[in-house]
């Protein structure tokens, strides 16, 4: 089913939560909403649920204007944070209770609710409390429980924040498998952006209740449309930078940088490059620095830099045998591709 927010804001009395938003989310595809707390990404899923009223604008379901239309329906199911599962039921009485609601009969429910269990790993579970259950397959019943409804839309909103990684990794590996499966239209809210990374087609970078950009995740890591998404999705170097009004460069780290044509007449503009875009080499004849330290990551190993006009600069390399370990205050040079610099305007 396809989403169109059409210009949809929330005030709460002076306080705007979600700003004139238009935009839309294809039949089948996967959306998160990222951002910082209180950007009002959840804010914007309870709207198009039906659980808040929005203050302007329309919420379209394939066509049909849903904006006033009571959240029972709207056929959405939502998938919670802290499950929001009945404890005094078993597993699959919590499945079912939706289908109870709807009144299907005893078999039909039965016959569902297996079927579903069996999706999501756990029918051996199916006469087991909810209490007996570890904090992942509580979150696969509740899962269950959405789909088994067999929504035109399925909302997450933090589903895995209270997993640890390896849960975390594992759940939305299942999430996005059965919405593929499924071919069901998701919105997902997360603050954490590896996991909107891994799981989407698509993101919307929310910052302040606007939508900063919609794009895929690739897009967003290497094209990002200004400072603020380039410094929210990975790990990046900002350079807030003066320039002379009417050139159309700028020298970073002893290179000229060409800047967009919208800022030439304009005095700063931010410079931002990705910490593995840099390469860190013996001292010779380029741009001179200092290592400050050093952090073994793992697969990386993160330099932090002090170039001699103070600037601060991490650098990501890989941590192998052939990779030479610089130590802490030892001077080195930096070398890197301006084609991998990303330049705005501020």
């Amino acid at each position: 089913m396809k989403i169109e927010i059409q210009h949809v804001k929330k005030n709460y009395n002076d306080f705007e939560a979600v700003h004139d938003l238009s935009f839309s989310v294809e039949d089948g595809e996967l959306m998160a909403f990222l951002g910082p707390s209180g950007c009002g990404k959840t804010t914007l899923l309870r709207m198009i649920a039906g659980l808040i009223p929005v203050t302007s604008g329309k919420i379209l379901f394939d066509g049909r204007d849903v904006t006033t239309l009571p959240v029972q329906k709207r056929n959405t199911a939502m998938v919670f944070q802290n499950y929001a599962l009945f404890p005094n039921m078993t597993v699959s009485e919590n499945v079912a209770f939706g289908l109870k609601i709807r009144k299907l009969n005893k078999k039909e429910r039965e016959k569902k609710v297996k079927a579903i269990l069996e999706k999501v790993h756990l029918l051996e579970y199916y006469d087991r409390r909810i209490q007996e259950l570890s904090g992942g397959q509580r979150q696969r019943v509740a899962l269950a429980r959405a789909l088994v409804l067999e929504p035109d839309i399925l909302l997450f909103d933090e589903p895995l924040s209270n997993l640890d990684q390896k849960l975390r990794v594992s759940m939305r590996q299942i999430i996005r498998q059965l919405q593929k499966e499924y071919k069901i239209t998701c919105l997902y809210v997360t603050h954490d952006q590896e996991e909107a990374m891994s799981i989407s087609d698509s993101i919307a970078v929310m910052d302040l209740g606007v939508i900063q950009q919609i794009d895929t995740p690739q897009n967003l890591y290497f094209h990002p449309k200004n400072a603020f998404v380039s410094d929210f999705i990975g790990k990046t170097n900002l350079f807030y930078l003066s320039k002379q009004k009417g050139d159309g460069f700028i020298t970073f780290l002893e290179k000229q940088i060409s800047v967009p044509a919208e800022a030439i007449d304009r005095g700063q503009v931010i410079i931002s490059i990705r910490p593995e875009n840099i390469r860190i080499q013996k001292l010779a004849f380029g741009i001179e620095a200092r290592v400050r330290y050093r952090e073994v990551l793992g697969l990386i190993t993160r330099y932090h830099i002090e170039t001699t006009d103070n600037k601060e600069i991490l650098v990501d390399m890989i941590s192998n045998e052939e990779n030479e370990i610089y130590q802490d205050g030892e001077k080195i040079e930096l070398v890197f591709d301006e084609g991998a610099i990303n330049v705005f305007i501020d």
